[in-house]
């Protein structure tokens, strides 16, 4: 149960990326960005290993966003902050069982700064720095991409998470 609780925890602070380019309005610069826009798809996937106690667990798992009511708004400053939840469906496989739960998010990206670089969006809430690809992009979506590799230690277990997630948000 541990691993499961832990991987959904640290999933959960993974969810920010992706960017889609479907109409013929061309590509989106920073300025462009700035407004305010809704989430509308969250999807994230990979592989953990727990260790601790001696004991060495590794697994999949995915998460899928639904039910959106968040937002996000990107200022001209520099500075954004969202508001709002949305839920997430996580599927955990660790040591050949299968564990599926539902999980509301309160905070979809908290409050910080931003800056666009080409196709990198970087994003820094307090101490956490995020860089995530812009994959996709009109002028009224932006589909986000991110690749991770982190290790956590807490209460003496070591869980490492490799994967990729990717979000949507719309005007």
């Amino acid at each position: 149960m541990i691993p499961t609780v832990k991987l959904l925890g640290l999933a959960l602070l993974l969810f920010f990326t992706a960017c889609n380019k479907d109409d013929d309005s061309g590509s989106v610069d920073a300025t462009d960005m700035t407004g305010t826009w809704k989430l509308t798809a969250s999807t994230l996937e990979g592989t953990t290993t727990t260790v601790g106690g001696g004991i060495t667990l590794g697994g999949t798992f995915t998460s899928v966003g639904k039910d959106f009511k968040a937002q996000v708004t990107f200022n001209k400053d520099g500075t954004y902050v969202s508001s709002g939840t949305y839920n997430v469906v996580v599927t955990t496989t660790v040591d050949g069982q299968t564990t599926t739960l539902e999980q509301p998010i309160s905070e979809f990206l908290g409050t910080g700064t931003w800056k666009r670089d080409g196709n990198k969006l970087t994003v820094v809430s307090g101490t956490q720095t995020t860089v995530m690809e812009i994959v996709e992009e009109t002028s009224k979506k932006i589909r986000f991409k991110l690749i991770f590799d982190r290790t956590t230690v807490n209460a003496g277990f070591s869980v490492t998470q490799k994967g990729t997630g990717f979000q949507t948000i719309e005007r």
